[in-house]
């Protein structure tokens, strides 16, 4: 009590009486209608209130003047015409809530006025500031203050004011309206479970807010309501999936709040400790298991976060997670045995707590586990994903078919995450998985395969390839399979073998997948894909099942030059080559040399099926080119065999492109040296049943080509020498040889042809010239002077050449008349003007003077005075005088003898 100037004591209701007095006219003037007053008047009020020189002598005094009478009338001033009446309304509330003691009743008038204000759509309050000013009023004065029973006394209103905040477009308004939100629904958290799906909605809505101070808010009131406990429901359809783009934010602080607020959703409470400083999982004691299915795989991404911050601490909170689980799990277990049985001894229920909690070890070898794992995972996090399993992998698996790449990369992350935990219990689940991984490995985007890469690595190494061989080679085989989901099994399939354990795979299993792979659905496929993924598979097989493979070497060995055999992949060819090699060494324990010895004879008879039918592009004629490449020095003593598969295979009316292809093959085996004894004593069939035939004209473009690669082949043959004297003999009787030779020399269509057949007469008299009757060489001399006017000169030059070997080759005896006139075509193209030309020429000549000196030096004086390369004729004349001067003596020092 206060005592008055004349002595008399004043009680405390006076003394409020007096003050309430003292400002009545300030109060007044709060509604005067001029706005200046009204502005006046609230700054008098704070001078007053805010302990000023005529401020009251208590805080209780003030308390009781504001409760009673102060209060009511400034609130109607937040509904002020005037912004700054407003402002300053609002300041003056927030200095007498931060003096006075006690704020509920404050609390209980003001925030239904603030729920006019804003909790209404549109809101009445205009001002961002103001709005914004009425927030942290609440937030930092207010509420922290004011008792439980008032706090749920104005929930509603409260409630309105938050949801409108959180939809207001000002950013800070949101910030404040989270701070409110932490506030309330940490101190009540059993008392507003009503409102708990209403606030949560609207905070969901501004999870993608530009500002990531804006989202970090968000995200701590979301945590504070959920605390408060929500149905499983809400959590599978409203939470889980709209706060998943938070685990890929891209503010490293936004996703390091969101993982540590899942772990928290799901019962680990981080910030608490025990006595001993060990971290308290059970808070509440709430069974927080309902949740682990939608909010598990939210944690799990934090686990392959880029950042390895977030990424160890992802790994510790959910072995804390898995310990919370096996907690509740004991607790549960307890539960059910009281019920069951109350007098269940301890002895009983520790034994099957241990049989509960039994997971089974890491199969043996050791595997290496990525970042941030530093060994095998707790076995809590293990037992939980392991028991939720099934429930975990329906939405990674649905959502590995999204259509947004962010979504199926986070599926692909979290799949690999749970086959990590799941280890051989995986194997339970291979009717999702291995369907899933076929499909999932065929993404575009490159980092979703190789996350998804990563995970079949894992199921491979802890699941044994009896339980999931079938299902692979079924996808591979059936007819309803498209070559891109053939590529996509053979991707899993290689993925699985990779990290397959040796002590998991056995004999059978190699010979089943040996044999499911050489069906033709998949080893004949033209899909460069599947050629691709099928050499991989091959390399993991062999690298894995090493000696084990030795039963299906043969098979490996058939497949693997079918990937050889593939024409315009280099790559593909030199891999499956060396891979070959290696299978060889590894498997057989031999050299490739001796594995094609031994296994030559059934190689040749399996790609030989179906030669009849062989067309250009046929698989089968691939891998017989193939084979012959890689077996040359070995398989001389089958080419006998195989002559009539060429000579069929050559016939006018097989494919062109195969006789084409044949043609080259041949070339190229003929250059072969160790094959040239098993060729030369079929010469007579490989000329006149396989190569002249293939010389014979036929119109057409396709024709020329064909006729161009015989004559090729046929130079080829003849120039290694696998033709003796006797056997071209033997061909030339025929009558064959020299008519279709003329004719290709004659070619149209192609300049090479011509060319090669030049080549192809100077080998014919290089090795029966000499033997050659008259009536073969006057042909050939009539054919070899008509290609002197060839139009190119690479033609004309083949030519020649021809004509020097046909004068070094004839006889003696050979009618001077006849190589006279030839003679005279050939001297004409002395004066050609290619200087190539012209030394050709002189080379013919010398070598015809060699033989026929007297006709040389006849004709060159008859006509050497019309040449203008006189020099030659002088030089080919001192030659012939030369010849024909030695011959001279010898006969003379033979008459002397």
């Amino acid at each position: 009590m206060d005592v008055s100037s004349e002595g008399e004591v004043i009680s405390e209701p006076q003394e409020v009486a007096l003050f309430v007095q003292s400002i009545q006219r300030t109060l007044n003037c709060l509604s005067d209608p001029e706005r200046s007053t009204r502005k006046r008047a609230l700054e008098t009020l704070q001078r007053r209130l805010m302990r000023g020189d005529n401020a009251p002598a208590s805080p209780d005094i003030l308390q009781a003047a504001w409760d009673q009478r102060i209060l009511q009338t400034v609130l109607k001033s937040l509904q002020d015409r005037v912004e700054k009446c407003r402002e300053l309304a609002v300041s003056l509330i927030d200095g007498v809530v931060k003096i006075i003691p006690k704020v509920d009743q404050t609390a209980l008038l003001l925030l239904p006025v603030i729920a006019d204000r804003l909790g209404q759509t549109p809101v009445p309050e205009n001002s961002e500031e103001i709005r914004l000013q009425l927030l942290t009023l609440l937030s930092d004065s207010l509420l922290k203050r004011c008792s439980d029973a008032t706090l749920m006394a104005v929930v509603n209103p409260l409630c309105n004011v938050i949801v409108s905040s959180l939809t207001d477009l000002f950013h800070g308004l949101k910030k404040a309206a989270c701070q409110i939100i932490v506030l309330v629904f940490g101190r009540a958290k059993d008392r507003l479970k009503d409102n708990v799906e209403q606030v949560l909605r609207v905070l969901l809505l501004n999870i993608n807010h530009t500002h990531s101070r804006v989202r970090m808010a968000v995200l701590q009131a979301m945590d504070a309501v959920i605390g408060c406990g929500l149905p499983a429901g809400v959590i599978a359809e409203d939470l889980a999936p709209m706060v998943r783009v938070l685990a890929f934010d891209h503010s490293q602080s936004v996703r390091e709040l969101f993982f540590i607020c899942v772990a928290r959703w799901q019962g680990y409470k981080t910030e608490e400790h025990d006595v001993q400083g060990n971290a308290c999982y059970l808070s509440n004691g709430k069974d927080t298991t309902i949740y682990i299915p939608r909010l598990l795989p939210l944690l799990l991404l934090g686990i392959t976060d880029e950042s390895s911050d977030i990424a160890n601490t992802s790994l510790t909170l959910v072995e804390g997670v898995g310990n919370v689980y096996l907690q509740l799990k004991d607790i549960r277990t307890a539960s059910h045995l009281n019920e069951a049985d109350p007098d269940t001894s301890m002895m009983e229920f520790a034994q099957m707590d241990q049989d509960t909690r039994l997971v089974k070890s890491s199969p043996s070898g050791e595997f290496s586990y990525p970042s941030p794992y530093k060994g095998r995972p707790s076995k809590g996090c293990r037992s939980m994903v392991q028991g939720f399993l099934g429930e975990l992998l329906e939405p990674v698996v649905k959502d590995l078919r999204d259509w947004t790449v962010q979504i199926r990369l986070g599926a692909a992350r979290v799949l690999h995450t749970l086959l990590i935990f799941a280890e051989d219990r995986a194997s339970e689940k291979l009717n999702v998985l291995l369907p899933a991984l076929c499909v999932a490995v065929g993404e575009d985007d490159l980092a979703v395969v190789q996350r998804v890469i990563q995970a079949v690595h894992v199921l491979g190494y802890h699941v044994s390839p009896d339980l999931w061989l079938d299902f692979i080679l079924d996808n591979l085989t059936s007819f309803a399979s498209t070559d891109a989901q053939k590529a996509n099994a053979l991707v899993v399939l290689a993925g699985l073998l990779y990290k397959t354990q040796k002590q998991y795979l056995n004999e059978n299993c190699v010979v089943q997948l040996c044999r499911g792979l050489s069906q033709p659905e998949v080893c004949l496929s033209e899909h460069p894909a599947v050629r691709q993924q099928l050499l991989a598979a091959l390399t993991n097989l062999v690298r894995v099942g090493g000696p084990l493979c030795q039963s299906s070497s043969f098979e490996i060995c058939v497949l693997l030059l079918r990937l050889q055999s593939v024409e315009g992949d280099v790559q593909l060819q030199n891999n499956a080559k060396k891979l070959l090699e290696t299978a060889a060494n590894e498997v057989v324990g031999c050299s490739i040399d001796k594995f094609y010895e031994k296994h030559l004879r059934a190689l040749i008879d399996t790609v030989i099926v179906g030669h009849e039918e062989w067309l250009g592009d046929s698989p089968g004629r691939f891998v017989f080119q193939a084979l012959l490449h890689n077996t040359a020095p070995y398989v001389g003593p089958y080419i006998e065999e195989l002559l009539p598969l060429f000579i069929k295979c050559l016939q006018p009316d097989r494919d062109p492109a195969l006789r084409i292809s044949f043609l080259q093959l041949l070339d190229e085996l003929f250059e072969k040296p160790q094959l040239g004894p098993w060729w030369s004593p079929l010469a007579v069939d490989v000329i006149g049943k396989m190569l002249v035939p293939c010389g014979i004209w036929h119109v057409g473009k396709v024709g020329a080509a064909i006729r161009h690669r015989a004559m090729v082949a046929l130079g080829t043959f003849l120039r290694q020498g696998l033709c003796s004297q006797m056997h071209l003999l033997q061909v030339l009787q025929s009558g064959q040889l020299i008519p279709v030779a003329t004719s290709c020399l004659e070619e149209d269509f192609y300049v090479d042809t011509r060319h090669v057949t030049s080549h192809v007469f100077d080998n014919v008299l290089q090795i029966a010239g000499n033997v050659l009757n008259d009536e073969q060489r006057v042909s050939l001399s009539y054919v070899l002077q008509k290609r002197l006017d060839d139009s190119s000169d690479i033609v004309r030059l083949g030519v020649l050449r021809t004509i020097h070997t046909f004068f070094y080759t004839m006889p003696e005896c050979s009618n001077n008349q006849q190589v006279e006139n030839f003679l005279r075509n050939v001297l004409v193209h002395m004066d050609d003007s290619n200087a190539e030309i012209q030394e050709a020429v002189c080379q013919a000549v010398e070598a015809c003077a060699y033989k026929k000196p007297d006709v040389v030096i006849s004709l060159l004086e008859s006509v050497g005075g019309h040449h203008q390369t006189q020099k030659f004729c002088d030089h080919l004349l001192n030659i012939a005088s030369a010849i024909q001067n030695q011959r001279s003596l010898q006969t003379f020092s033979h008459e002397i003898h």
